[in-house]
């Protein structure tokens, strides 16, 4: 609004019209739109009448007020003023409370569990079964400051006559913000009152239908509230997974994905040395790994544990003991914003992890050691390809020892039955090639055809062997 206002009061004159004596002249008898401004303390309003555009100069236009008798050039751009609708001048904030009088947040969603979010002096719990549950208090936070901030796209109906046209007749969620009182007091009841309540219906793109149950109009906003509102009650359980000491863990053992499993302790010199068997382990990484591991924070609650999670066969287990007790972590696949995702013994759900937690777990403990990641195994899979390749070919290298004997022509053509030259000679020509391949023009080798040329037919079928023979080569190299 302060926009319409600002644009009209600070619009420059270019230039005034002395002869105001026919207004039509100027399209301001019957002007095209007026607009009326009233001040405060006023009686009358000022009203601008916009009438037609200059005839030499189109980015122009004629304007008139009701306190003066001349008429006025303008930019046109002050007409805009008659594009202005009801929808332009509403207040687009979907609610306005103040977040001080806010003491429950309640999410109801059908068919699953009522999450009730209460005020606790500076904190919030969520009440379930008559107890204060601790929370993932930024959650709530976000929600309630998600919720006053949250603008409206769109005014989609100013009369909600069909709800279930938008979802609303059925919401797929409501919430609810209240004030809270303990006891009586001169101006309110001990108890819960409700100060406004938000039905969320259905999706449409990247918005979300929505309406004030105390008022008669449908509107939209961006869907992402709905990340905000979580309905499941695990979501919101606090993201603080262990609390523990570094100093209190006596004894860690980690075991990943296809490697046995590494166990280490305490030593009475407080350094960490391994259970069994011999290495020299890495402390800095121990101990980036235990206090990591003791006060284990999650990023966030993705909700029930699921398959596709690979927490049923974790790529990395974690357990520890401590005087008192101790934990288990797992860790599976990664989520699709490359957290990893988690669950924890005696804790219910999966849990997302950040990188940086996760690769605390995943590096060398004992020096010299490779990473924790599969990597090793995974490359020696297609390693183990490669080198069968190169094994045929010195298997058959000896073979090329019979091609020295070549020279006696002779005794060649002797073994030379067809089945033998067609296996033997391609073999042996297929390693002899390779160290001859880079030199193609060694193919000269022809050049001991001097023997070719003045031997008889026999030596023949010898001349076309290498020929064919080098013609193959490059095709087994490939």
């Amino acid at each position: 609004m302060n926009d319409l206002i600002s644009q009209a009061a600070n619009a420059q004159v270019d230039s005034f019209v002395v002869d105001t004596s026919d207004l039509a002249n100027y399209g301001l008898r019957e002007p095209r739109g007026s607009v009326a401004f009233t001040s405060e303390g006023s009686k009358e309003p000022v009203v601008l009448q916009i009438g037609q555009a200059v005839e030499k100069e189109k980015d122009k236009i004629y304007v008139k007020l009701s306190t003066r008798d001349a008429v006025m050039v303008v930019p046109k751009t002050i007409e805009t003023l008659l594009d202005t609708t009801p929808a332009t001048v509403r207040d687009r904030n979907l609610i306005r409370v103040s977040a001080d009088i806010v003491d429950r947040i309640t999410v109801d969603s059908p068919g699953k569990e009522k999450i009730v979010l209460a005020r606790k002096g500076e904190s919030w719990v969520r009440k379930a079964d008559g107890k204060d549950v601790a929370i993932n208090v930024a959650g709530a936070t976000r929600l309630l400051s998600t919720l006053q901030s949250e603008q409206v796209t769109d005014f989609v109906s100013d009369v909600a006559t069909d709800l279930a046209k938008y979802g609303l007749d059925q919401p797929q969620e409501t919430i609810t913000l209240s004030s809270f009182a303990s006891e009586n007091t001169a101006e309110t009841k001990a108890g819960e009152k409700p100060i406004v309540t938000i039905l969320l219906g259905k999706e449409e793109g990247q918005s979300i239908y929505v309406k004030l149950d105390d008022e008669p109009f449908v509107v939209s906003v961006p869907k992402t509230v709905l990340e905000v509102a979580m309905t499941d009650p695990l979501q919101w359980q606090e993201l603080a997974i262990f609390k523990n000491k570094p100093e209190d863990i006596t004894s860690v053992e980690v075991t990943h994905e296809g490697l046995p499993p590494l166990s280490l302790e305490r030593g009475k010199d407080k350094n960490w040395v391994l259970a069994k068997g011999d290495g020299k382990v890495d402390q800095t990484n121990v101990e980036s790994m235990i206090n990591t591991l003791a006060t284990l924070r999650a990023v966030r609650w993705v909700g029930v544990t699921v398959p596709d999670q690979g927490l049923s066969q974790p790529k990395t287990v974690v357990s520890f003991k401590t005087a008192s007790g101790g934990g288990k972590l797992l860790l599976g696949t990664k989520t699709q914003d490359l957290l990893t995702y988690a669950s924890a013994e005696g804790l219910t759900g999966t849990f997302a992890l950040s990188e940086p937690d996760v690769t605390a777990f995943q590096a060398p403990l004992i020096q010299g050691a490779p990473a924790a990641p599969t990597t090793p195994p995974a490359s020696t899979t297609p390693g183990t390809p490669s080198t069968t390749a190169p094994t045929p070919a010195p298997t058959t290298t000896p073979a090329t020892s019979p091609a020295p004997t070549t020279p006696p022509a002779s005794s060649t053509p002797a073994p030379s039955a067809t089945p033998t030259p067609t296996a033997t000679p391609n073999p042996p020509t297929i390693p002899a090639a390779p160290p001859i391949k880079p030199e193609t023009p060694a193919t000269p080798k022809p050049e001991p055809p001097a023997p070719q040329s003045s031997s008889a037919t026999p030596s023949t079928p010898a001349t076309p062997a290498p020929a064919p023979a080098a013609t193959p080569s490059p095709a087994p190299a490939k």
